[in-house]
């Protein structure tokens, strides 16, 4: 029966609660009574046979036809929810006056009060005064001119007409004063909206501080349902959805009470842009408010108590994360001013979840970065381990290629040079890898390493008149050991370059000599040559084919 009342007489095109409680005002004072009246003219006019051929008789049926127009226009801008439905009924009621009037309805003083209750309660305490004013003059004309216009009527005098009139004053005013009255109420009323307002934002404040606190994810957001459903008394279920990028799916991360315990354990998720609530949030990114029955609400088995849902998207600029879903047993739990302070409430879960995985990405492009910084300190270690093998393995092989060391000894007062030269200190410094001062013979040695990328190739020592070095002096002669010791390697790996070019210009040549042969015994002879000049060897000798074995035969 609800649904066949909800369907005859729908009231979805209002949003606020006000704008419904007028629309069935409409409904119910301004047609059901008017339903009727056209009746009671028909049947009047029928109970006397006569009636039609009267002037009355003819107007009394042009307006019931004209009465059942205006019913049909007030159904139709009241169902869309026009904002001119209240005139439209306004203008109805009136109808339905002068039509009591016409016919000689015998409550027509009735219909007038309803239509100054009807119109104050639509219009104001203005229009009711007015047409307070209207309904005594159609009574005192009336009350004139019934005797000879309508004589099929009751009788009636201008002093009955007159006697009325007061009944109908004292009903504006009532209706003046109950208006006023209305208007205290609303007030009222709207202080007590704002001021609930003010304790929603109060709280959704304080739920805001409390949810940002350092924590996973999914603890903070079972935190923030906790505390919606324990802070809001209208809201008895609250759950947060968030959108699986690779699926598509709004998959439940955080609910509240035993069945949120179960829908987590089910992993429940409904597709984005479903026809769902969470569905048309997350695939919209727009507010969805609606209540139980109607299309756009699924009902879930495990709550079967939600009147009203309303979900709000949680979102970072453009991009939709999921949604915040909150559930209340009361058709009228969400209003419409309350909207923009619960999706405060989403916003600021959406930057908590937001916070939290640029968190989670810092620390691991952080735990990357300390990797790769690993990573290249070994591989530096590893160049400079590389370099310093390489290094020492070159003056090695260059020391045993040519001599046992290079030395030279400057005598700086006789000036007397010498090319071999050797000592303790000049030892320890190559050893130990250490700037060595002593004193020996009434002078100071200072003997300082060689070093060319890291590795110690040699030593110079001096002796110097006074004590020992201070340390600018020590540094600057560090300084030229490592200058002097890159200046060697420098040589050493220009005369190492020179050296293979020059073995590769032999081996071209060579292999020219070898290649302009055609006979085995020219090539041979030519190979010979070759490795003589290239290796100032005395005797070369090549062999063809395998030596013989000891009982004569080849191997």
């Amino acid at each position: 029966m609800n649904e066949f009342l909800s369907g005859l007489f729908p009231l979805t095109a209002y949003n606020t609660a006000e704008a419904r409680e007028r629309a069935s005002m409409i409904y119910v004072t301004g047609l059901l009574p008017l339903f009727i009246l056209p009746v009671l003219a028909v049947v009047r006019v029928t109970s006397r046979g006569d009636i039609l051929n009267t002037t009355q008789g003819l107007i009394a049926l042009a307006m019931a036809t004209f009465l059942v127009v205006m019913i049909v226009a007030t159904y139709i801008s009241n169902r869309r929810g026009s904002p001119q439905a209240p005139l439209i009924a306004t203008g109805l009621i009136a109808m339905q006056a002068i039509a009591a009037v016409i016919i000689g309805f015998s409550a027509m003083h009735m219909v007038m009060g309803l239509l100054i209750v009807s119109v104050g309660v639509m219009l104001g305490w203005r229009a009711a005064a007015i047409s307070a004013v209207s309904a005594s003059l159609v009574l005192l004309v009336y009350g004139v001119i019934q005797p000879s216009v309508f004589p099929l009527h009751p009788p009636t005098t201008i002093i009955a007409q007159i006697q009325v009139i007061p009944i109908l004053l004292g009903i504006s005013v009532l209706v003046f004063f109950f208006l006023r009255l209305q208007r205290g109420t609303a007030a009222d009323s709207a202080l007590a909206a704002s001021q609930s307002r003010l304790r929603l934002a109060q709280i959704t404040t304080g739920i805001s501080s409390r949810i940002t606190q350092q924590a996973p994810t999914e603890q903070v957001l079972s935190n923030a349902v906790a505390l919606i459903v324990e802070s809001y008394p209208a809201i008895y279920h609250a759950q947060v959805f968030l959108i699986e990028n690779e699926s598509q799916i709004a998959r439940l991360t955080a609910s509240t009470g035993e069945a949120g315990r179960q829908l987590l354990e089910r992993r429940h998720g409904l597709p984005v842009a479903s026809q769902s609530v969470i569905g048309q949030v997350t695939g919209s990114g727009t507010t969805v408010v609606t209540r139980a029955g109607e299309p756009v609400h699924r009902p879930n088995p495990l709550l079967p108590d939600t009147a009203a849902e309303a979900a709000f998207p949680l979102k970072l600029g453009d991009l939709i994360i999921g949604a915040l879903d909150l559930q209340s047993r009361l058709p009228d739990a969400f209003a419409e001013e309350d909207l923009p302070i619960f999706q405060a409430l989403a916003d600021t879960i959406a930057v908590v979840i937001d916070n939290d995985r640029l968190a989670a990405e810092t620390q691991f492009r952080l735990q990357e970065n300390q990797r790769l910084l690993e990573e290249a300190r070994a591989a530096s270690r590893e160049v400079e381990r590389l370099n310093r093998q390489l290094t020492r393995e070159g003056w090695d092989r260059l020391l045993t290629e040519t001599r046992s060391h290079y030395a030279v000894e400057l005598d700086l007062q006789s000036g007397m040079v010498q090319r071999e030269t050797d000592s303790p200190t000049l030892q320890q410094a190559v050893r130990d890898a250490v700037t060595v001062q002593v004193a020996r013979d009434n002078v100071h040695v200072v003997a300082v390493p060689l070093r060319v990328r890291g590795q110690v190739i040699g030593a110079m020592e001096f002796e110097v008149e006074g004590g020992p070095l201070d340390h600018d002096d020590q540094t600057l002669l560090e300084t030229v050991g490592e200058r002097l010791g890159t200046a060697l390697d420098t040589i050493r790996l220009y005369q190492e370059t020179e050296r293979l070019a020059q073995r590769e210009s032999r081996l071209n040549v060579l292999g020219q000599r070898m290649s302009s042969a055609n006979h085995i015994d020219t090539l041979l002879a030519e190979t010979a040559r070759g490795l003589q000049d290239t290796l100032s060897a005395g005797r070369v000798a090549i062999r063809l084919g395998t030596p013989k074995s000891d009982n004569g035969g080849s191997r």
